[in-house]
């Protein structure tokens, strides 16, 4: 019998997620403890419930290289999701999954919580879900680019944050990049733009993504790079966390482009009690390096590959 993959979904979230017994899901759900039963089997079959055994007595576990992470880098806590052998895997789903089974597990009623953009906090809001609802408070980490793409839409992350988690969220009604730092500063007169910027710098939470400047960028930020000859290379820059560039050794590189940009600044990421980033793949090991060793983070959430060439690269350096 072929089930709906969304309600494949829902009776998984009850059994391993929330610990409900299949006769509690079978009396809620209005079915027999049998359809549970072959639900849950064919949650398995079709990929949407993937069971890891993991031995933590193994060097090359990942137990050990979270734990090993968690010493080199400083950490609370590193979450690393085991990567599958297919070519053609991308860690994104997989890091966004376990990303918002974390962020909502620790989240509590009453914080006040930043967010950034990005693809992986994209696809992590989109996964995230809660049984209890949270008076929480989200807030923009940065303004937003005039860009299609929801990546880079803070105020539609937060509203699905939101209403997925409860509480309310902060609109910033400001560009991430301004043309000067006149414009800037106006704009940060504003009351509006000030009540929120205010409140960087009480976060008890700040969820980010880590972009990588060698790799995709937004437009506006590319363009401006293009216009001013604002060179990556010359200034040695590795990686961005809500604009806020670090160079390879994770110390902050200063341009022009703080002048114009209305973001969280580096002082405040740092003073926040749980920085909790999400990345993975390829094309980021050297951006995530460089965000650990700025010594700015808390939590990382990433993949089994990108986490060992993390530590090959760490070993390098």
């Amino acid at each position: 019998m072929s089930y709906e993959r969304q309600k494949l979904v829902q009776v998984s979230r009850m059994y391993y997620e929330q610990g409900k017994t299949q006769n509690e899901i079978s009396k809620i759900l209005d079915l027999s403890r049998v359809q549970v039963t072959r639900m849950l089997a064919a949650a398995k079959k079709r990929g949407v419930v993937q069971i890891y055994i993991m031995d933590e007595q193994s060097p090359g576990s990942i137990l050990s290289m979270e734990k090993e992470i968690e010493i080199r880098f400083n950490l609370k806590k590193a979450i690393i999701v085991p990567s599958s052998s297919t070519q053609e895997y991308d860690p994104i789903s997989k890091i966004a999954h376990t990303g918002a089974q974390y962020i909502s597990s620790i989240l509590q009623s009453g914080q006040i919580v930043g967010v950034g953009w990005g693809m992986a906090v994209t696809a992590m809001a989109n996964c995230i879900y809660s049984n209890q609802r949270k008076d929480v408070l989200f807030v923009p980490a940065l303004g937003g680019i005039n860009e299609k793409e929801q990546i880079y839409n803070v105020s539609d992350i937060l509203k699905l944050l939101s209403e997925k988690i409860g509480g309310m969220f902060s609109p910033l009604h400001a560009p991430a990049l301004v043309d000067d730092k006149n414009l800037r500063d106006a704009l940060l007169n504003d009351s509006s733009v000030m009540d929120v910027c205010r409140l960087w710098s009480q976060l008890d939470a700040l969820i980010v993504g880590i972009g990588g400047l060698r790799n995709k960028m937004p437009i506006v930020l590319r363009d401006y790079i293009l216009r001013n000859e604002f060179s990556i290379k010359k200034l040695n820059i590795a990686a961005d966390i809500c604009f806020n560039f670090l160079n390879e050794s994770g110390e902050l590189v200063r341009s022009n482009l703080d002048e114009r940009s209305i973001n969280i600044k580096f002082d405040d990421i740092k003073r926040t009690p749980m920085t909790i980033a999400i990345a993975g793949g390829k094309s980021k090991v050297y951006a995530i390096h460089a965000a650990l060793l700025s010594g700015c983070l808390d939590v990382l959430i990433s993949d089994e590959k990108t986490c060992r060439d993390l530590l090959g690269l760490t070993v390098m350096h």
